[in-house]
């Protein structure tokens, strides 16, 4: 019988906790009305993914919530990886609002 090929679990044993961690990070969502909400999110999906689930179990309508990092709209098919976020960094949401004084 022929030589079997480790598998990439035997040839690289430590793949584990810590490649895991810097696959995902840890955002704090914030909106004045709510309690902050703490998300775990892959590093390289759409932020879309994570905007379309906080407003799903928040009841808002996604069209009319804000989601700004930095001061700065997130756009959704930008990612954590592309926006240089790490653990603990926020997310801020604001409600959208036509018309003003007049």
């Amino acid at each position: 019988m022929g030589k079997r090929k480790p598998s990439k679990a035997q040839v690289n044993p430590t793949t584990s906790a810590a490649e895991k961690e810097r696959s995902h990070v840890t955002i704090k969502v914030h909106r004045q009305q709510a309690p902050d909400v703490f998300l775990r999110i892959k590093r390289d999906i759409p932020l879309r993914r994570l905007k379309i689930f906080y407003c799903d179990q928040h009841g808002l309508e996604y069209d009319t919530i804000r989601f700004t990092y930095d001061g700065v709209k997130i756009g959704n098919s930008q990612t954590a990886n592309e926006l240089g976020m790490v653990d603990g960094d926020v997310i801020d949401t604001w409600s959208e609002q036509d018309g003003g004084c007049g």
